[in-house]
């Protein structure tokens, strides 16, 4: 966000992380990592090579669109 909330954008990424089976379907998670390039479904595009992945609450709107 560079100004307010009206300038936010979605962005959604290719997250690998060895444990990530592990993970609850729904899970809110907090992830650190190192982002490279990588190949996803024949595509060229970042990968975030996760380090660190920590629960968290899921916030009071979790969804963009309700």
């Amino acid at each position: 966000v560079s100004c307010c909330v009206a300038d936010a954008n979605v962005v959604t990424m290719v997250v690998r992380w060895p444990d990530g089976a592990t993970l609850e379907n729904d899970a809110w998670v907090r992830v650190e990592g190192i982002l490279q390039p990588g190949v996803f479904d024949g595509a060229s595009l970042p990968i975030l090579s996760a380090q660190r992945v920590t629960p968290v609450a899921m916030p009071d709107q979790p969804y963009l669109y309700p």
